[in-house]
């Protein structure tokens, strides 16, 4: 895997442990609910390590 590719699969693999524990998903829940959506969800996977084009 190049080291892009790592960085993505961690990315992802936080954000799944984030959702997945009960309290990362009450606070994302808690957020959206007070209405202040904090696009944790929406954002893409690795944007950050991508260049731009």
């Amino acid at each position: 895997m190049r080291e892009q590719d790592v960085q993505v699969y961690l990315e992802f693999l936080q954000r799944a442990l984030t959702l997945h524990d009960p309290r990362g998903l009450a606070d994302h829940l808690g957020n959206v609910l007070n209405g202040h959506d904090d696009g944790y969800l929406d954002e893409v996977l690795g944007a950050a390590c991508q260049a731009p084009r």
